[in-house]
């Protein structure tokens, strides 16, 4: 169902989203739930959808890759959503955090906050 679900999220981020939360949330391991929250997060961020902070704030940072929580971040950005550009490049891993880019954003957050 997870794969399923990331299929559809590629091109229809919305309806994987609706599926997600009205009927298969329940059968998901909160793993394979937050990886599916990420996967939607990201093809809603890509399309510059305002749900995709949504979406994000579903899944547990732990539990998202770099990519994803470098697409929520971009999200995240959008909006000035300050608290969570820090939390996801707080969340990513020990070299992810410390690409430029990422401490670039962290720093003005830290600034923003």
């Amino acid at each position: 169902m997870v794969l399923a679900l990331i299929r559809l999220a590629s091109t229809e981020p919305e309806a994987a989203a609706s599926l997600l939360e009205n009927h298969w949330s329940v059968h998901l391991t909160p793993e394979q739930r937050s990886w599916a929250w990420g996967v939607i997060g990201k093809h809603s961020a890509q399309k510059l959808s305002d749900t995709a902070n949504e979406h994000f704030a579903k899944a547990r940072d732990s539990e998202l890759s770099d990519e994803h929580l470098g697409w929520k971040v971009r999200a995240a950005m959008r909006f000035a959503r300050w608290k969570d550009v820090l939390a996801a490049t707080l969340a990513m891993s020990p070299e992810a955090r410390q690409e430029p880019i990422w401490v670039y954003w962290r720093a003005r957050a830290l600034l923003q906050l």
